[in-house]
């Protein structure tokens, strides 16, 4: 079995600049959009990383969109996908991600219906 980590001393791939550059937007349906093409396109072990950061990013939609139900669930999922990639990869600060993915997580958790996520609790992306 190959281990997931093995490609995350490559440089990131142009695809996957594109999409945290959306995401860091807040364009997050654009970042799936991206981002699938390259998950599609992407056989090796760090496929289930950009299906993490998509799901991430679909969460976050959902929230903007006021769906609580696929934001808590796309929230969570993505947060796990993630997980066995920290504390980085490719470049990415994905400790970072998974903790504000869980954050903004539990603050529509704690909350009835779905209000926007605030701000400074807003999932971004960050080199290492």
């Amino acid at each position: 079995m190959t281990d997931v980590r093995s490609q995350c001393s490559e440089p990131a791939p142009e695809l996957l600049t594109r999409a945290v550059a959306h995401f860091n937007n807040r364009e997050f349906f654009a970042t799936h959009d991206v981002l699938e093409t390259l998950w599609l396109l992407e056989k090796g072990p760090v496929r289930n990383l950009y299906k993490g950061i998509i799901m991430i990013a679909g969460g976050m939609h959902h929230n903007q969109r006021g769906k609580r139900t696929g934001c808590l669930s796309l929230l969570q999922k993505g947060a796990d996908y993630v997980a066995p990639y920290l504390p980085s990869c490719m470049g990415l600060d994905l400790e970072r991600l998974v903790a504000d993915a869980r954050a903004a997580l539990a603050w529509v958790t704690e909350r009835q219906g779905c209000a926007p996520v605030p701000d400074e609790l807003i999932p971004v992306i960050h080199p290492v």
